[in-house]
Parts: C-alpha cells; sequence; structure tokens
C-alpha cells in the first residue's frame, strides 16, 4: 500500500513496521518466529545446564517454549490477520461505492492499528508483566526460569503484545460493521462476496483459542484435565465464538430482512398468477394458461430456492473448520473424561 499517496487518518503501530521488516527478511516470516522460540528455548536450557538446575543435556518444555506467548502473537497480527483483512476488502470492494482513493484509505484503516492507543496499550501492558513476574516468581516455580531478566523480558513484552492485540481485535470488529454499513445493496443470491469477512472473524476467534490454550498448557501442563482448565477453555471459545458471530449480525440482519421481502414479493406474483388463473377459468377464457403454468413453476421454483439461501455470511466450509478447530479439543476431553469414569479408568 503507497501510503503516501493518502491523507493517512493516523500513524500505524510499530508492530506493522516490525512484520513488513520480517516480510523483507530472506526466510519464512514463520521459519523467522520459530527461530526467535528456538533461541529463547536455547538460551534458558543452557542457563538451566550451567547454574544445575537441570541436568545437562535434559530436555524442558517449559523452557522450550518460553516465547510461544508472544511469537504466536506477532505472528497472528503481524502477518496472517493482515492478510485475512487484505483478501475480505478485495472481495466485498464490489458492493462498496469507492473510488481507488477511497478504498485504499479504507484498507489503511480497517488493516493498521494506530501507533498512539497501541504505544499507551503496549506500555500498560509491559507495566503489568513486569509486576506479575516479579510476583509470581517466588509462588510458582513452573514460571520461575532460571534468568530472572528473561523472565522479565519475556512477559513484558508478551504482556504488551497481548494489551495492544485486544485493542487491535476490538477495533477490527468495529471496523468490520463498518464496512458492512457501506454496503448500498445486497444481492440474496451472490452472498459470496461477504464470505471474506466471516474468513477473517473465524480467523481472530481461532487465533484467539489456539494462542490462549497453547499458553496455558505450555505454562501449567499439571493441570492438563482439571476442571480449571475446562473452564479456561470452555471461556475462551465462548469468547472465540462472540468474535466470529457479532460482527456479522448486522449483515445478517440484513440479508433476513432482504429475504423476507424477496418472499413477499415472489408470493405476491405467485398469488396474483392464481387469480388470473381462476378468473379466466369461470370467463372460458384459458389462452394465457401454458405461460401461467410456466410462471407459476418458475415462482414455486424460486421461492423453494429462496427458502434454501443461508442468511449468514460464511461459507459451510468456514463454520464447520471454524467449529472443529475451537470446539473438538474440548468435546474430545468430554469424551475420554466420560470413558473413563464408565470403564472405571
Amino acid at each position: 500500500m503507497n501510503e503516501k499517496a493518502l491523507d493517512l487518518p493516523f500513524k500505524a503501530s510499530w508492530i506493522h513496521r516490525f512484520s513488513a521488516w520480517v516480510d523483507r527478511l530472506p526466510i519464512p516470516a514463520w521459519f523467522f518466529y520459530l527461530l526467535v522460540l528456538f533461541t529463547g528455548g536455547a538460551i534458558q536450557h543452557l542457563c538451566a545446564w550451567r547454574n544445575g538446575s537441570l541436568g545437562v543435556g535434559q530436555f524442558s518444555s517449559l523452557l522450550a517454549l518460553t516465547w510461544i506467548w508472544l511469537v504466536e502473537q506477532l505472528y497472528y497480527y503481524g502477518h496472517l490477520n493482515p492478510r485475512f483483512a487484505r483478501q475480505a476488502l478485495d472481495e466485498i470492494r464490489p458492493l462498496l461505492d469507492l473510488d481507488d482513493e477511497g478504498f485504499r484509505l479504507l484498507s489503511y484503516e480497517f488493516i493498521m492499528t494506530p501507533a498512539t492507543p497501541a504505544l499507551v496499550l503496549q506500555i500498560l501492558g509491559l507495566v503489568f508483566g513486569l509486576v506479575f513476574a516479579a510476583v509470581v516468581r517466588p509462588v510458582s516455580p513452573e514460571t520461575n526460569y532460571d534468568l530472572f531478566g528473561f523472565l522479565l523480558l519475556n512477559w513484558g513484552l508478551t504482556q504488551a503484545m497481548t494489551f495492544a492485540a485486544f485493542y487491535a481485535i476490538i477495533r477490527q470488529m468495529a471496523m468490520v460493521s463498518r464496512v458492512i454499513r457501506q454496503i448500498k445493496r445486497l444481492d440474496i443470491y451472490n452472498i459470496k462476496p461477504l464470505y471474506g469477512l466471516s474468513k477473517l472473524t473465524a480467523s481472530i476467534g481461532i487465533a484467539i483459542v489456539v494462542i490462549a490454550v497453547s499458553n496455558y498448557l505450555t505454562r501449567m501442563p499439571q493441570h492438563i484435565g482439571s476442571t480449571i482448565a475446562v473452564v479456561f477453555y470452555a471461556s475462551f471459545s465462548a469468547l472465540a465464538l462472540a468474535v466470529f458471530v457479532v460482527p456479522l449480525t448486522e449483515i445478517n440482519r440484513r440479508l433476513r430482512r432482504e429475504k423476507e421481502r424477496l418472499q413477499r414479493t415472489v408470493n405476491a406474483s405467485i398469488q396474483d398468477a392464481f387469480n388470473t388463473v381462476r378468473e379466466g377459468f369461470h370467463s372460458n377464457e384459458l389462452g394465457q394458461m401454458p405461460s401461467l403454468q410456466a410462471g407459476i413453476e418458475a415462482m414455486l421454483r424460486e421461492r423453494t430456492l429462496l427458502e434454501t439461501i443461508p442468511t449468514w455470511p460464511w461459507a459451510p466450509s468456514t463454520f464447520r473448520g471454524f467449529l472443529a478447530a475451537v470446539f473438538l479439543p474440548l468435546f474430545l476431553w468430554l469424551v475420554q473424561q466420560l470413558l473413563g469414569r464408565i470403564m472405571g479408568f
């Protein structure tokens, strides 16, 4: 995007500039973040082996995945989310009454996060992370890393990113609603241009669950299978579902209203056609009967088709994929617990 050609409403957050720098590297972005993850784990292991808290050559998954929370957030919000956002806008563009300049400006606002509020939240998150790390270290051995400065750096940066990520989520959901309000006319027979929006909100919901759960399991593996873990997972699953569905409720309402309007129109046309048939029957003027019959059959088929058209703007594969990604692990855990009680193990 050529930012110089636009009268920008705000300066973008450093996250986007950092992601752009990563994209310019001669390696894929995902590989760069894997290197960060492995480097952090290696440093932790070297420190643990040197001070004897871990036997030389021994492996700790907690130490190896120290940076996973931060890495996942940076990769999704810096690389995957902008990709889904651009795809959504490209697909919906035919429905928007915008020239090229207006569309580029909308794209910038839709994809980018304003620098000032993000920076304020990042500072608050950084302070929270540093305080939390200092407080939790004496009472929680599973987070008591061997290098205290590394612990502070990890929690500080991670919470700074988390605070900014929540702001980015809320803002982008508001932008989805704004884009939907700019759609002047909807074609109930062609809702495919709207599918990109649902892919975007689904990706945010899935990212929330994946990031939260992977961090929980990494930092507190001893609680896997506990009631606390189930409540934690269920809570974030409910949040993911809300993030997926709530921004799309306005377009669902408009699609339902348009569907009902077309159904009323078709029903009125069918009624008029049958009235004409009855009048022709009573007056013995049935010359138009074949054309009326063909017209009635066509309208009946249209009414049947209208009944099958969905009013939620997502492809079936998107909805199934979201449910599988978010709820399948919880379902499998519940089945495991049920079978364990039935079979006594």
